[in-house]
């Protein structure tokens, strides 16, 4: 049941995801061929307005050029053609003169068309009901491999997932080695900014799994303890955090605890127990400018993790 629930919430966000970029898309192909279509309307108009000055003003240099070198007649009359040629161009509007109003009104509709269009996107993209689209995450869904598979992927489909969490799209998996496997039962690990040293990777055990269904406050840091021998960020974090504080919460029945440790290498842990003799842990660790400056995120991915029991 959890898992098709799971399943229809993330299909329901894809779906709105879609449709909003799409919407959002077709807005900007369509204010950009009207940019594109006025500015060339604009650009004719300016090359037909400056060719029209030209030939205006070479006009009315022939004609003062023709117009006789003495006399008041003369004159006169090479005044009024210059002041006729100067006042066609002027009327006409050259390279210099402002644009028409009625033009600059229409592009301005157009860029408030574009933004409006954008801020509407990002408000649907951030609205709380859309967590995985405004933070365009996708969903991992995790195998529990045996101990003695590695070097492969772990992730599946839906339907034989043991566990899944919310992921960044950029992040990418990286193969969990012999030893990870062997040693804490390390079943998948991803990684995303290298600056950052962001990473999130899943243990799965069985073997403690009948002893954590107390839900005992010092079997888990003992479990966690013994999880941080195959890590020595972890270790080294978890020897530099005095008081750890377990927080826990239910969800759909089910409890999880989680651990905030601060220090050179901050992690982000949960810890929980299918009920069926599977011991999960969740971890999740950056820089410390990295952890600082995308926590909210990080805790967005501990919170979506869930469970599963196959039948």
């Amino acid at each position: 049941t959890r898992s098709t629930t799971t399943g229809r919430c993330h299909s329901q966000l894809c779906h709105q995801r879609s449709r909003a970029l799409a919407w959002f898309l077709c807005c900007v192909c369509h204010l950009r061929s009207e940019l594109i279509e006025t500015g060339a309307q604009e650009l004719r108009a300016t090359t037909m307005n400056a060719q029209a000055s030209s030939m205006l003003s070479r006009s009315g240099k022939k004609q003062v050029s023709w117009a006789p070198s003495s006399g008041a007649a003369g004159y006169q009359r090479a005044k009024r053609q210059r002041s006729f040629s100067c006042t066609r161009a002027n009327a006409t509007g050259g390279p210099g003169e402002s644009q028409h109003p009625a033009a600059l009104q229409r592009r301005e509709a157009l860029n408030l068309g574009l933004f409006t269009a954008s801020a509407a996107y990002l408000r649907t993209c951030l609205d709380t009901g859309n967590v995985a689209l405004a933070d365009d995450l996708a969903l991992f869904w995790g195998a529990a491999n045996p101990p003695a598979t590695y070097g492969a992927t772990a992730r599946t489909t839906k339907e034989f997932a043991r566990y899944s969490f919310n992921y960044p799209e950029d992040w990418t998996e990286v193969p969990v080695n012999k030893v990870e496997k062997g040693t804490n039962g390390t079943d998948c690990r991803l990684k995303g900014a290298l600056r950052a040293k962001e990473q999130v990777y899943i243990v799965v055990l069985q073997r403690l799994g009948e002893d954590l269904k107390g839900y005992k406050t010092t079997d888990i840091e003992k479990s966690l303890s013994g999880i941080a021998v195959a890590d020595a960020n972890l270790q080294d974090a978890l020897a530099q955090t005095d008081n750890k504080v377990f927080v826990q919460r239910e969800v759909n029945g089910q409890t999880f605890f989680d651990l905030d440790v601060e220090g050179q290498t901050p992690f982000l842990i949960t810890l929980t127990n299918d009920g069926a003799g599977r011991f999960y842990a969740m971890f999740i660790s950056a820089t410390p400018k990295g952890f600082s400056e995308k926590k909210a995120l990080y805790k967005k991915m501990r919170d979506s993790f869930r469970t599963f029991v196959i039948v």
